[in-house]
């Protein structure tokens, strides 16, 4: 390595190393061998086996390091309906479509096409809901295993967010008359 890394000739090599020719001699025996391509290549299967690890576990990397989302919809006193976890880069849109085939809700009918922009009316009363979702995830962040994701399998994560679910409806039915 210090050889490539000075670029100094074979005979240049300190004598900290051995005799230059020696240590050429072992080189030229690795290189034929295919050690150093080995070496490359197995760099680069860790790499794979490592991706495909976090992959496994609904792991991904955003800007905050290794994350995971949630996605989620509900009902306007912040309880969910359908939860999905993906890794943390996925984005929030293509989880639209499932998350609402998971609750049975028509998607999006109408095409708005080239006219486009907001609609001409709107419900104020619906307008102020909006941040129901964002008010659900911060009730399911209440609980610190869940907020910062202790548990290693994307199953026993998903399973402790359907668990605070569902005490988040007993509770909620529970307080009715």
């Amino acid at each position: 390595m210090w050889r490539f890394r000075n670029g100094a000739k074979w005979r240049e090599l300190p004598e900290r190393f051995g005799h230059w020719s020696t240590v050429y001699g072992r080189f030229r025996q690795w290189r034929d061998a295919g050690v150093f391509t080995t070496l490359f290549e197995e760099r680069r299967r860790v790499r794979r086996r490592r991706r495909a690890r976090l992959a496994a576990a609904g792991l991904g990397r955003s800007r905050g390091g290794l994350t995971t989302k949630k996605h989620l919809s509900c009902v306007p006193q912040c309880l969910p309906l359908s939860l999905t976890i993906t890794a943390g880069q996925a984005g929030d849109s293509p989880q639209f479509i499932p998350d609402l085939n998971k609750i049975r809700v028509p998607g999006p009918v109408e095409n708005r096409g080239s006219r486009g922009g907001r609609p001409v009316t709107w419900d104020k009363q619906l307008y102020k809901l909006r941040n129901s979702v964002e008010r659900t995830i911060n009730k399911i962040k209440d609980w610190r295993g869940l907020a910062v994701r202790y548990d290693k399998k994307p199953e026993s994560y998903q399973a402790g967010i359907e668990l605070c679910a569902g005490l988040l409806w007993i509770r909620h039915l529970g307080s009715q008359p």
